[in-house]
């Protein structure tokens, strides 16, 4: 297992900018590269991040455990909200140049909602996340066409639906931070 030192002064700025741009004016421009993206849930204090893993999906597992598989690319590739409430961003796996995608499909080990797991990216709807700002201050990811928001239970990743979507920081599973990149 690597030794990861993380920088407290590191990850708050880069959180900071994040915010700004994710909560910023229209054309917000979100451009994060090479970040993990950790889940609230399981603590700031080497917690757990979203993995991209080629054979598996995506699943939930100790951030920089995987190295490369940690590292996302979050980035403006659609056009903001109108008024720039929030911008809406793909979610690019660094390793398997691939998008985190909403499926058509009963999300597992969950055994509702729906499955989200790297695919192809193509700018599809389905690869379309809004990210807002939870009432904590943590990043949250909603998908419109399919109406779920991007949770962490179970030990995977999937589409929460709507309805039991974090609104005011009471569901931590859908609370996301962005740590420095995997080595």
């Amino acid at each position: 297992m690597k030794v990861m030192i993380r920088s407290a002064l590191a990850v708050a700025v880069m959180t900071a900018g994040i915010f700004t741009a994710v909560t910023g004016t229209a054309n917000a421009a979100v451009d994060i590269p090479n970040t993990q993206i950790g889940l609230r849930a399981l603590g700031q204090d080497g917690g757990q991040c979203v993995v991209d893993d080629y054979a598996q999906g995506s699943y939930i597992s100790d951030c920089g455990l995987w190295g490369a598989s940690d590292n996302w690319h979050v980035y403006s590739a659609y056009p903001d909200a109108p008024g720039g409430a929030y911008a809406n961003v793909a979610i690019r796996s660094q390793r398997t140049d691939e998008c985190l995608t909403v499926l058509n499909q009963v999300a597992k080990p969950a055994g509702f909602g729906n499955e989200v797991s790297p695919r192809p990216c193509d700018g599809s709807a389905a690869q379309e996340w809004a990210s807002t700002r939870s009432a904590d201050g943590y990043i949250n990811y909603f998908n419109f066409q399919y109406r779920v928001c991007l949770d962490g239970g179970y030990g995977d990743t999937y589409g929460f639906p709507e309805n039991g979507c974090n609104a005011h920081g009471e569901n931590q599973w859908q609370d996301w931070y962005y740590l420095p990149p995997a080595v």
